[in-house]
């Protein structure tokens, strides 16, 4: 859905057109500024260590528990398969750990931010922390951006039909189905993710600290080990890939809600205000058990309006945030996981259509 949000922006602020030079206009500027009074007041971005030490401690104990049984437990297909999933489920609670850490909800810059970051992401997941902060700073700064925002940059998904167009003959094939291959596209992730973390942590490039591409590899190293002495060659083959195909899905499915399908910023119309833009590409999902699954990030326009939160705030932060849309206008996206996913796929439909429609605009690489 591409919409130019500057334009819709200035539909509920009349005076948002007029920018200043960081592209947020005095007024948006302004009902930010009156919105982080409010919060501040309530004490919601005060850091929750007691919150975040039971975290560590019960995602730390079910990481122990899942290492404990796929050594000890019978060698039955089925049970390896029910740890795997398990372990998959254990490794996205360590990233939402470590996106959080990232945001310096739980501490903030310095030696031990760094330090927490490469235990978390580079040793315990095989994903770089600085490759993380690079590619999630980028999103958090431009949503939704075509040209900015990495998220909207898959490979195998399409966003708009021209996006898609301007991709190699086979990939457009691919984005031609996506729907139907929504599930393996999204199993994928965590597998691109290794790979994106290799290339930078390797490459040296922008936050990368000394030794940050050797943890990676003792994480592979360790994990590679741990699983083929307990399993031989081929259950730790068949093991690991099980457990990476379901970590991406997981993660895919955490990730997908949040802004797929929402309103695409529009360059050419010059950026809204940061209120707005945080806002209206973002759509928070509810319903039993998400706030649980989804680590606090179906709450995810105040997270993007406030990064720095904790986790545990920000269903407090919620109400405060709506109430102040409301009171200016602006439209808020709120829906359960069955309507988010109707939006999303309704959106992948639409943009496959349209490939269909425009073939002669292809540019094949």
């Amino acid at each position: 859905m591409h919409v130019d949000l500057a334009a819709l922006a200035a539909e509920h602020q009349p005076n948002s057109l007029g920018t200043n030079p960081h592209g947020a206009s005095p007024q948006g500027a302004s009902d930010y500024a009156e919105l982080k009074r409010r919060i501040l007041a309530l004490g919601l971005l005060k850091r929750q260590p007691g919150y975040y030490v039971a975290k560590f401690a019960i995602t730390g104990g079910l990481l122990a528990a899942g290492v404990l049984a796929l050594v000890v437990s019978p060698n039955d297909p089925w049970l390896r398969l029910a740890e795997a999933a398990f372990l998959a489920f254990v490794i996205v609670q360590i990233g939402l750990l470590a996106h959080d850490l990232a945001h310096q909800q739980i501490v903030g810059a310095g030696r031990w931010n760094v330090l927490s970051g490469l235990i978390l992401g580079n040793l315990l997941m095989g994903v770089s922390r600085a490759w993380w902060r690079d590619n999630h700073d980028a999103h958090h700064a431009h949503p939704n951006d075509l040209g900015q925002d990495p998220n909207v940059n898959i490979i195998f998904l399409g966003c708009t039909a021209e996006q898609a167009l301007s991709r190699p003959g086979w990939v457009q094939w691919i984005i031609r189905h996506q729907v139907a291959l929504l599930v393996p596209i999204f199993c994928l992730e965590f597998f691109s993710m290794h790979r994106q973390s290799i290339d930078y942590a390797f490459g040296r490039k922008r936050g990368t600290v000394r030794g940050e591409g050797l943890v990676l590899l003792v994480h592979f190293a360790l994990y590679g080990a741990l699983l083929y002495f307990t399993l031989g060659i081929g259950g730790a083959i068949v093991f690991a890939l099980v457990q990476e195909l379901l970590t991406g899905l997981y993660m895919a499915s955490i990730f997908a809600p949040n802004h797929k399908g929402m309103p695409l910023a529009d360059p050419t119309s010059g950026p809204p205000d940061f209120l707005r833009q945080q806002i209206l590409t973002a759509r928070n999902v509810r319903g039993p058990l998400v706030d649980f699954l989804y680590g606090g990030l179906n709450y995810q326009i105040e997270h993007h309006l406030f990064p720095t939160m904790p986790r545990n705030n920000l269903s407090r932060a919620q109400p405060h945030v709506r109430a102040f849309c409301e009171s200016r206008g602006i439209s808020y996206s709120e829906t359960g996981v069955a309507q988010s996913w109707r939006e999303i796929l309704g959106n992948y439909t639409e943009v496959s259509r349209a490939m269909v429609l425009r073939p002669a605009t292809a540019v094949v690489q």
